[in-house]
């Protein structure tokens, strides 16, 4: 199941989703919204990420529904 999950992050799936514009795409991105109540799943999904990468702290944030990504944001920060 753990190894299911991580297959969402891997490179493609962000790289896909950030090229190919909202016109463009025809295919719509498999995920599962989340199901709290019913305008929940009509809601764009946001996904953030934190890493560390030769001592910079990184903070990737991705706003994104079935067709593109709406929003992106990276922020870094120099460790401690």
């Amino acid at each position: 199941m753990l190894r299911k999950k991580l297959q969402f992050f891997r490179p493609y799936f962000l790289r896909d989703l950030i090229l190919e514009p909202e016109e463009k795409k025809t295919n719509p991105l498999k995920f599962s919204p989340f199901l709290f109540d019913q305008e929940t799943p009509k809601n764009p999904t946001i996904l953030s990420i934190e890493f560390l990468q030769n001592e910079i702290k990184y903070s990737y944030t991705v706003e994104f529904n079935r067709n593109a990504a709406l929003k992106e944001e990276l922020n870094h920060y120099k460790s401690i």
